[in-house]
């Protein structure tokens, strides 16, 4: 193919796949000597974009680098060699290194649940700070690459269905389905949470911060980027408040997504707050 990028042409000799929205192209690299193709075509594979290495097993592991072919290196040389690297980039201009982070965590919430990533990517990357339109742009052109992804790479054809704290377990025997509910203000900010499937849910109608104390916590501005385009989020006068209720397994990882913080007193009978709405007026 001929890819241009700041007009600048290169011929590779490689599969690969654009979405059909013109933001991102995938490269497929099956051996050595096409690892070898793509580093060699500087232009693109020095730019900021994410891979996908697929196990021998069919498992899948994601992750992003800000000059691509460094970090694809380090799998593609030693003794455990993968099945398969898809190397993904900017198509319409180059992608840049928060973008790529952002697409990292979108394509493995993406693959999670088909392809059971492995346990260092289990609590999914920390995604990037990006602005709204950002975040748009590239799950638009996530979900047009999985569209192009159905006649070359069906296994990697899965779109985006929303951040995993957004879907509540089912209950098993012996679960408690439902318990007693908790509740926490903090600088305009009220929340509540029940616990459920031996964790807890956050319930429709809670207040949560809509910026971090430390402006540089990645995984933070991710969550609200992420809710925010699920219409998950929503503004609020105190906050971004909550359309429907989100899981977590620990208290500790509630008040982190609600206060930014990992305390955990801070969660009392409702009893202790006479204003507090019930969850039918929330």
């Amino acid at each position: 193919m001929k890819y241009s990028k700041s007009k600048i042409s290169d011929e590779i000799a490689l599969s690969y796949t654009r979405s059909l929205d013109g933001q991102l192209v995938a490269f497929e690299l099956n051996d050595t000597f096409d690892f070898v193709t793509f580093s060699n075509a500087t232009p693109i594979s020095a730019q900021p974009g994410i891979y996908i290495i697929t196990n021998p097993a069919g498992k899948n592991y994601v992750g992003h680098g800000g000059v691509l072919r460094q970090r694809i290196a380090q799998h593609s040389f030693g003794v455990m060699q993968p099945l398969r690297i898809v190397a993904i980039v900017g198509q319409a201009k180059p992608l840049d290194r928060e973008e790529a982070a952002a697409l990292e965590r979108i394509v493995a919430q993406s693959l999670w649940p088909s392809s059971d990533l492995p346990d260092r990517n289990q609590h999914y990357p920390n995604g990037a700070r990006v602005d709204d339109d950002q975040y748009a742009t590239l799950q638009a052109g996530w979900a047009s690459l999985c569209v192009a992804f159905r006649n070359t790479l069906p296994a990697l054809a899965r779109p985006w269905v929303g951040p995993e704290y957004a879907q509540i377990p089912v209950p098993g025997d012996g679960d408690l389905l439902i318990g007693g509910r908790r509740t926490a203000q903090r600088r305009g900010l009220k929340a509540s949470i029940v616990t459920i499937n031996g964790g807890y849910v956050i319930e429709k109608g809670s207040v949560v911060r809509a910026e971090p104390h430390d402006q540089k916590r990645r995984l933070f501005w991710a969550t609200r980027s992420e809710g925010r385009y699920a219409g998950i989020l929503v503004p609020d006068d105190a906050g971004l408040k909550l359309t429907r209720g989100v899981y977590f397994k620990t208290i500790a990882a509630c008040s982190r997504f609600v206060f930014d913080t990992t305390e955990t007193a801070i969660w009392q009978s409702p009893d202790d707050f006479g204003d507090w709405p019930t969850q039918k007026g929330a």
